[in-house]
């Protein structure tokens, strides 16, 4: 199974067979590519799509082929495209047990990563392949400010829930005994 997640909160419907992503932080950072073909028709982001996918890829460079045949994988394709110091990391996401508790991301190896990013903005793709521990995905809004979010993907259904930083934490965060 696939699934395409993008991080911002502009989600809006794929629908287009082919998929597109680009993006450029500036002159000196390159730009980052990412091409999907042969999507079915009317897929959307954040729900599977039965199937695999076959790829190339080179340094900042993606492009797949959606292959609709039955497969035993689970692979989740990551796009993040927003303002500066928005990106946190995806992988396995825990926290400290002090009380003024901070998030933090053990990275995922993934199959492919690619990303441009400045001063100016944000642009990061990462193809996984998922097994039997969660995907955390943490994000905020501009330099880290506000609107911190932890997507989490489940590796058996590829369903994809959204909290707040604070929500996660109150949730994840070992219990004090008083």
């Amino acid at each position: 199974m696939l699934l395409i997640h993008k991080t911002d909160q502009t989600r809006g419907r794929g629908g287009d067979p082919t998929l597109r992503f680009s993006g450029s932080a500036g002159a000196n950072c390159g730009t980052l590519s990412v091409t999907v073909a042969d999507l079915p028709e009317g897929w959307q982001f954040d729900e599977p799509l039965p199937g695999a996918i076959r790829f190339r890829a080179a340094g900042k460079e993606l492009h797949a082929t959606y292959v609709p045949a039955a497969s035993t994988s689970r692979i989740a394709l990551v796009l993040h495209d927003s303002s500066a110091g928005t990106w946190h990391g995806a992988g396995v996401a825990t926290s400290d047990d002090t009380l003024a508790a901070r998030l933090r991301v053990q990275p995922w190896a993934g199959v492919w990563s690619g990303a441009s990013q400045s001063g100016g903005a944000d642009y990061v793709a990462l193809l996984l392949t998922l097994d039997t521990t969660p995907l955390d995905i943490v994000t905020s809004g501009y330099r880290g400010r506000r609107d911190w979010c932890v997507a989490t993907i489940d590796p058996r259904t590829l369903a994809v829930t959204t909290q707040t930083r604070a929500k996660w934490l109150a949730m994840h965060t070992p219990e004090v005994t008083l």
